[in-house]
């Protein structure tokens, strides 16, 4: 039986059991928060060539090389050395120099590190509370054309840290966060795959990012964007996503209403508090909806996946089941990329 080796302990892995259910149950005191390897609370250390890399894979290359791991996603089948680390370590400090609502649940936030911070678009950082709770939120930036890092924090009823975001953080608030994380990148090099990206609620943030990434760099395959939402309000962004219509021919966005959330007129009222800026409150706005959920419109439109890459953000239960479906349609696995977005 493979054990954790810890401080000159050993510490047997039962079967079925990650790293992390080994050191709870053991009495050992480490961060941990989702267990499904979003959050990235457990970070743990150990020699780099002995690091699974079904551990390491939501992590930075940085990170990666020096060993980090998810203990929640570590099951090895050999005695594993560990050291746990110092978190405060891994955290990036931020001015924040706006928080702007954008839609009645949903605020934008863009942060200013105190020092470079490298990422790639569609990936996610972990951001911390006061409370000492974090929770990961993707970036909407580029890391080459926006100065500031930006995310789209939606309001989760009972929710610390979006509670938190939503009601005290304001411009000049100092806040910390660790990442980047996550694999849903757009990968240079396919300019010519098709691409179908499906979001719901703030997923669209990464695959906003990801979508003008590859526009930027030249991308020519095709380039479908489901966003879905359960009302109008929720389909926010679509100032920001016929600005690149207009520009690329090879894109098309469809938004998709599953629930009700439209007037009899056909047009929802704004919301008060909502930055007209940028969502301002149009009737053609609701013209081009599309009502059903947006992963099974992206799939009715394309039952033929074989030769795309597919990106899958928000839910996790659309992200689970985009996936299988993906895969049955033909795509290849590994041109499957997802982040689940856990409520927060």
């Amino acid at each position: 039986m493979a054990a954790v080796l810890l401080a000159g302990q050993r510490l047997p892995i039962a079967p079925g059991q990650s790293v992390l259910d080994t050191l709870l149950a053991a009495g050992i005191d480490i961060a941990h928060g989702c267990g499904v390897g979003v959050c990235a609370r457990c970070l743990v250390r150990t020699d780099p060539s002995l690091a699974p890399e079904s551990a390491q894979r939501p992590l930075r290359s940085a990170l990666r090389t020096r060993g980090y791991l998810l203990a929640c996603q570590c099951r090895p089948n050999a005695d594993l050395p560990i050291e746990l680390i110092d978190a405060q370590a891994l955290q990036v400090s931020a001015t924040v120099v706006e928080a702007r609502k954008i839609a009645p649940d949903i605020c934008r936030l863009r942060l200013e590190p105190d020092l470079p911070f490298a990422y790639q678009a569609g990936q996610f950082i972990h951001l911390g509370a006061p409370d000492g709770s974090a929770r990961a939120y993707s970036l909407a930036s580029l890391p080459e054309r926006d100065r500031y890092l930006e995310l789209h924090v939606e309001r989760i009823p009972g929710g610390r840290v979006s509670g938190w975001l939503h009601d005290h953080v304001r411009a000049g608030d100092r806040v910390t966060f660790s990442g980047p994380c996550g694999e849903a990148v757009y990968s240079p090099g396919q300019e010519q795959t098709p691409i179908l990206a499906v979001a719901t609620g703030t997923g669209l943030a990464p695959l906003l990012a990801v979508a003008r990434d590859a526009l930027a760099s030249g991308h020519r395959g095709l380039l479908h964007l489901y966003h879905g939402a359960r009302s109008v309000a929720g389909l926010y962004g679509r100032g920001w996503l016929e600005e690149l219509l207009r520009d690329h021919d090879t894109f098309a966005v469809h938004h998709c209403l599953s629930g009700s959330g439209v007037s009899g007129s056909g047009v929802e009222t704004k919301a008060p508090g909502v930055d007209s800026e940028v969502e301002p409150a149009r009737p053609d706005d609701t013209l081009g909806l599309r009502h059903g959920r947006a992963l099974d419109l992206a799939l009715v439109d394309h039952p033929d996946l074989r030769g795309w890459r597919v990106y899958l953000c928000g839910h996790p239960d659309m992200v689970r089941a985009g996936r299988k479906r993906a895969y049955l349609a033909g795509a290849a696995m590994a041109d499957i990329l997802g982040d689940p977005f856990l409520p927060t």
